[in-house]
């Protein structure tokens, strides 16, 4: 079940060369993260050779990051950002990442 509340709001920037999106959730502190949680996926072609991508977790909570073969249905599905660059920053973070390549990562 999708919930939506005026205060949580997904902006980005769709137009330009680089895309960036940020999901923000100005709700009040006390009750901020009560029975919330943000899911984003993004479904690639395999080998398709992805641009540059930085995700960047704020906030307390544990950000989960998985990418690559782990489903049944793609054991040698790969995540390529061939010259480019991925990057993951943030405190709170968990990855789980099979068969990436980049050049800088």
């Amino acid at each position: 079940a999708i919930k939506s509340d005026p205060n949580i709001k997904l902006e980005g920037e769709w137009c330009g060369e680089d895309v960036k999106f940020t999901v923000n959730n100005s709700l009040p502190s006390s009750v901020k993260y009560i029975g919330y949680f943000c899911s984003v996926e993004i479904l690639v072609p395999d080998r398709f050779v992805l641009p540059g991508m930085h995700i960047h977790a704020l906030g307390d909570n544990i950000t989960t990051v998985r990418g690559g073969p782990m489903d049944k249905d793609t054991p040698d599905f790969g995540l390529d950002f061939g010259p480019n660059r991925f990057r993951l920053t943030g405190s709170r973070v968990e990855a789980r990442l099979q068969n990436v390549t980049a050049k800088l990562f």
